[in-house]
């Protein structure tokens, strides 16, 4: 036998309950399943509840988080009259008539129906997250639940169904952000979250209730205002938000759920439908469309941006942003890497013919945008499609780099003759045997014309492991040289090589005072930072530059001072959070931790 208040254990026959002290006789069956709802369930859907234990039986720090106000936890009937004694007392200033005297023969049991009817838990204990250990219930109750306000913001409610969502988002998005850090978190998701804690006062069920309440009370806030100043979702988002219930009802009937609501029950709990999913996410496209819309509408004056930069100056260097600093530019890269093969003994290469066929894709990307109406839109769509096309090995987006940062660095490949020199001061080379470097120089012009027989880089690479005279160590490398910066080479091989009108694939001769040179430049990198940071450029320019990986399509969005950009960015966003946060605060929130119930969801 148990009893129709806490669920313990009673003897049979038995009238008292030896754990709550209350009388189970004539106990009308409304006012049992009132109490039994108040008291909240830990409970597994499908499951029998678990009998109430009394506080003496509790271990651990489920019982260490007991508290007196929990009524139904303290055992013997002395404590119930006690708890019951200062119920009364609430009651009974609940319940004045206008005479101001309430009739002292109240007995308990009235006194036990007023508490239930009442719900004047909230009168002897804290309105706040620890008002119940653990806000797991039945399915049953859930269901019956989902439709109470537990939460408002000024004329907005918030039901039990709508916070169930907002709460498991939480808990799945706090799971997949910290899915390597959960164990030493101490959080075990197949285990019920009302039984572990997150802090020494909070389980990670109530730390995650208060986490979607606040984010309620955020978007909520978000969303009034948005509506108050007639703003609209754009005509993008508001098709996203029609579509989707045909798209989840697919993906319900693909996942074998009976219905769509079957599948948000099986995400967010029994008793929360489609229409609570969709109140999250109306708030969650209004929010957030409407907090770039604030930061789009919000400007910086230039007395704004110096002070900030004067308050945060330390902060802003550390990151590497000074007045000194350079450009910061924007702009959108299409980039295409050409095809790797590999030889006998497994090596990957890039042939010439790989490296033109790339090339002819950029090229024929960049004609398409010049073409077309040459709109950064259409230059976005143009990456998109490429992105989507198999045949052409592309990559599309944005992204800024910070002038200063960049160093242009060269690959070169050369073939050396020795012929003994010093430099002049005007940079000439004086060879102290003529006749040995009137021999070298024949002998390079010979080289270089059979070279010319079959001009690619692959040639170059191998004449110059048979014919280079470099000490250097890259005879058998190709006479390759990689990543050549400014001051690394003698002054006459660094002309050749950085001179700003030299392309890939280029072929010289050069005198150093080591000799001869037949030079071929590989690659250059740094070309696109180049072009991107002439003081020349304009928004909406373009090119196709070769890089490390590939050829990159270029289109040039903006440029400005570094520090300029993060200066105005500091301050709009203090604006917009100061903006939001007045939209917060301007309404209170209020909330009956009392109804809230949660349904379980199983993660097996």
């Amino acid at each position: 036998m148990e009893c129709k208040f806490c669920g313990g254990e009673m003897p049979e026959g038995g009238k008292f309950c030896p754990y709550c002290g209350l009388d189970n006789a004539d106990v009308e069956e409304t006012m049992t399943e009132e109490m039994t709802e108040t008291e909240p369930e830990q409970t597994v859907a499908g499951e029998k509840p678990a009998r109430k234990e009394s506080k003496k039986k509790k271990t651990g720090k489920t019982a260490r988080k007991r508290k007196v106000g929990k009524v139904l936890t303290i055992s013997g009937c002395i404590a119930v009259m006690l708890v019951l004694a200062m119920v009364l007392t609430v009651v009974i200033s609940a319940n004045n008539k206008d005479s101001g005297v309430y009739k002292a023969y109240v007995s308990a049991k009235e006194a036990v129906v007023n508490l239930f009817n009442v719900k004047d838990w909230e009168l002897f204990r804290d309105n706040d997250v620890s008002k119940k250990d653990s806000y797991t219930v039945s399915d049953k109750k859930a269901t019956k639940m989902a439709d109470t306000v537990v939460a408002t913001l000024g004329d907005a409610e918030l039901t039990n169904g709508q916070l169930r969502v907002y709460y498991w988002m939480q808990f799945y998005s706090f799971v997949n952000y910290y899915s390597y850090y959960l164990s030493l978190m101490g959080l075990d998701y197949t285990e019920p979250l009302d039984e572990q804690y997150c802090t020494d006062d909070l389980t990670w069920q109530q730390y995650f209730i208060e986490e979607a309440l606040a984010s309620w009370h955020a978007y909520q806030a978000l969303y009034d205002a948005a509506i108050e100043l007639g703003f609209e979702l754009s005509e993008e988002s508001r098709e996203d938000l029609d579509q989707m219930e045909e798209y989840f009802t697919e993906v319900a009937a693909n996942n074998d759920y009976d219905s769509l609501n079957a599948m948000i029950e099986a995400e967010f709990g029994a008793g929360v439908t489609f229409d609570d999913y969709m109140f999250y996410m109306e708030r969650y496209y209004v929010g957030n469309e409407f907090a770039d819309y604030l930061e789009a509408n919000t400007e910086a004056t230039e007395e704004e941006m110096e002070t900030y930069f004067q308050e945060n100056q330390e902060t802003l260097a550390e990151s590497g942003i000074t007045k000194d600093s350079g450009l910061l530019v924007s702009y959108y890269q299409i980039m295409l890497t050409p095809v790797t093969t590999e030889d006998e003994e497994g090596n990957t290469l890039i042939t010439d013919e790989a490296w033109a066929t790339c090339y002819s894709n950029a090229t024929s990307l960049l004609q398409k945008y010049l073409d077309g109406d040459k709109t950064a839109d259409q230059f976005v769509s143009i990456g998109q499609e490429a992105e989507e096309d198999e045949t052409l090995n592309a990559t599309a987006g944005s992204a800024s780099q910070a002038s200063n940062m960049t160093t242009t660095t060269v690959d070169v490949r050369h073939i050396l003759i020795l012929v003994s020199g010093t430099e002049n001061e005007d940079g000439s080379i004086t060879f102290s045997d003529e006749d040995a470097a009137a021999l070298a120089y024949t002998k390079v012009t010979e080289i270089l014309d059979k070279w010319l027989e079959d001009p690619t880089e692959e040639n170059f690479a191998s004449m110059a492991n048979n014919y280079s005279e470099d000490n250097g160590g890259n005879v058998t490398n190709g006479g390759l040289y990689e990543d050549v910066t400014v001051g690394q080479m003698v002054s006459q091989f660094e002309d050749w090589c950085f001179d700003e009108d030299r392309q890939e694939g280029d072929y010289g001769i050069v005198a150093t005072k080591y000799g001869y040179h037949i030079m071929y430049l590989s690659h250059r990198d740094g070309d696109a930072e180049q072009w991107l940071y002439d003081t020349d450029r304009e928004a909406g320019d373009t090119t196709v530059v070769k890089t490390d990986d590939g050829y990159a399509v270029l289109y040039y969005i903006t440029g400005e001072e570094g520090w300029i950009i993060y200066c105005r960015s500091g301050v709009i966003t203090e604006k917009c959070t100061e903006l939001m946060t007045e939209y917060a605060t301007s309404k209170d929130l209020e909330v009956t931790y009392a109804d809230i119930c949660l349904g379980a969801v199983d993660f097996s």
